[in-house]
């Protein structure tokens, strides 16, 4: 959400703080945008700063907004890697930068 959006094909977001990697905005209303994030190969998790440009990233507003990252979850390892036939052999299955996860499952076969 902002303020004085203009509905134009310049309209772009830029994500990053150090490399900046630019998105086409599409505009909804003059107070709202709605960008996708471009890939960010993070490894950890934190804020991204977003600018908004109204000509084609020739200038940005001042005002930047931040977008939480999370990194995704990554498998690290599991024990045992073998089982019986007929089921019953429990599994511990590590993950890394595990976050917002709800109803976590696992599926075999």
């Amino acid at each position: 959400k902002g303020e004085k959006f203009l509905h134009s094909s310049g309209l772009q977001c830029r994500f990053g703080r150090h490399g900046h990697v630019w998105s086409p905005a599409r505009w909804i209303d003059d107070f709202t945008l709605k960008c996708t994030t471009p890939q960010l190969n993070l490894t950890y998790g934190g804020v991204e700063y977003i600018g908004i440009s109204n000509n084609g990233g020739h200038d940005t507003a001042r005002q930047q907004f931040t977008l939480e990252i999370t990194a995704r979850t990554q498998f690290l390892s599991m024990h045992p890697v073998t089982g019986y036939i007929n089921g019953g052999t429990d599994v511990v299955i590590t993950l890394g930068n595990v976050k917002y996860i709800t109803n976590l499952m696992c599926l075999f076969g």
